[in-house]
C-alpha cells in the first residue's frame, strides 16, 4: 500500500462526492469498476481493487480534475458542463467521453492537458450604484 496513491484517490473521491461526479467516467482510466469508485465517493473507503491501480494513472486523473476545479472556480455546474464539452484536441470528444474510453498514460496526459487549456464559461459581474446614498 502506497502513501501517495492512498491520498491521490482519497483526493479523487472528495472531488467526486463535491462535485457530484460520474463514478464510471472516474473509474475507466483506473481501470476499475465504477462500484468501487462509487463506494469511494460515499464513504471514503479505499477498496483493495483501487489499490492494485497504477499511481500514475491515478496522478493523472487527479491533475485533469484539479485542472478543471480551479479553471472553473469550484463551481459544480461548470465542472460537470466542463467534462461534457467537445474539444478539438481531443478529435471532437469531451473530456468524459475520452475517460470512459479507457485511455493509457499517454492518452491521460493529452486529457491533462486539454483540461487545462479548456475554456470555461466566464461569470460578468457589475456593481449597481447604492440606490439609498
Amino acid at each position: 500500500m502506497s502513501a501517495p496513491l492512498l491520498r491521490t484517490l482519497d483526493e479523487i473521491g472528495r472531488l467526486g462526492l463535491t462535485h457530484a461526479l460520474d463514478p464510471a467516467q472516474l473509474a475507466a482510466p483506473l481501470g476499475v469498476d465504477p462500484i468501487d469508485v462509487g463506494k469511494l465517493i460515499d464513504t471514503g473507503r479505499v477498496s483493495d481493487t483501487l489499490l492494485m491501480t497504477s499511481e500514475a494513472a491515478a496522478a493523472y486523473l487527479l491533475g485533469i480534475l484539479v485542472r478543471l476545479e480551479v479553471r472553473c472556480r469550484g463551481d459544480s455546474i461548470a465542472i460537470r458542463a466542463a467534462l461534457d464539452r467537445p474539444s478539438p484536441d481531443l478529435a471532437g470528444l469531451s473530456i468524459a467521453q475520452a475517460l470512459l474510453a479507457r485511455p493509457d498514460i499517454a492518452g491521460l496526459a493529452v486529457i491533462h492537458e486539454v483540461a487545462g487549456t479548456l475554456p470555461v464559461p466566464r461569470v460578468r459581474m457589475w456593481r449597481v450604484a447604492d440606490t439609498y446614498s
